[in-house]
């Protein structure tokens, strides 16, 4: 033995980074916000559907008043005149003449109820939501209406027209506002022709 002295060596064997204590707390850190970070993502998930539902929803409230006031407005109106019209109708059956005149106003108050009914349902067809669909339906209305006012009508529209959809409200907007546009012309403007470019 050549010598009676041990000798002595420290050793220090270091943990793998993943055996720190940093590493685990960052690890368990990290775990907890990922796991918030998820929450919160699902729940602000949820809460977007939800929102979109409750809009649609309250879209297809306005929607449902809005075909409620139109058929309470023009048929009601068209239905309390057919039942007036009826009554004073009974009540001139000793003069035919008058009787006759009366059934005539049932009769064309009856059609004007008719075309106020399909207005209304073409209003509302989800499948006329484009802009194609708006014109055709404005030019024919255009054109029956002005017939009967005797105005001459001449409408030119493109031959292709841009596939563009139209909300239902803005396409019920539109086509009142054409309502009310040839119903002025035909009121106050005591024309003869109209034309449309």
């Amino acid at each position: 033995m050549w010598s009676l002295e041990g000798a002595e060596l420290a050793i220090t064997v270091a943990p793998f980074f993943w055996q720190t204590w940093s590493f685990r707390a960052t690890a368990l850190a990290a775990f907890t916000f990922g796991v918030i970070a998820l929450v919160r993502y699902v729940s602000f998930r949820r809460l977007r559907l939800r929102l979109r539902e409750l809009e649609q929803q309250a879209a297809l409230y306005k929607e449902r008043g809005r075909i409620a006031k139109d058929i309470h407005d023009d048929l009601g109106a068209n239905l309390t005149q057919i039942a007036l019209l009826g009554e004073l109708a009974r009540q001139d059956s000793g003069e035919p003449d008058k009787a006759a005149e009366r059934v005539g106003k049932i009769s064309a108050t009856a059609r004007q109820a008719i075309k106020s009914l399909d207005e209304i349902v073409w209003a509302v067809n989800p499948r006329n939501d484009t802009l194609a669909h708006l014109v055709d339906y404005a030019g024919q209305f255009a054109i029956d209406y002005l017939r009967l006012a005797d105005i001459r009508c001449r409408l030119d529209f493109p031959e292709q027209t841009p596939e563009r959809e139209v909300s239902t409200d803005v396409r019920h907007n539109l086509f009142l506002a054409v309502k009310e546009a040839l119903h002025n012309i035909v009121k106050h403007a005591r024309a003869r022709e109209f034309g449309s470019a």
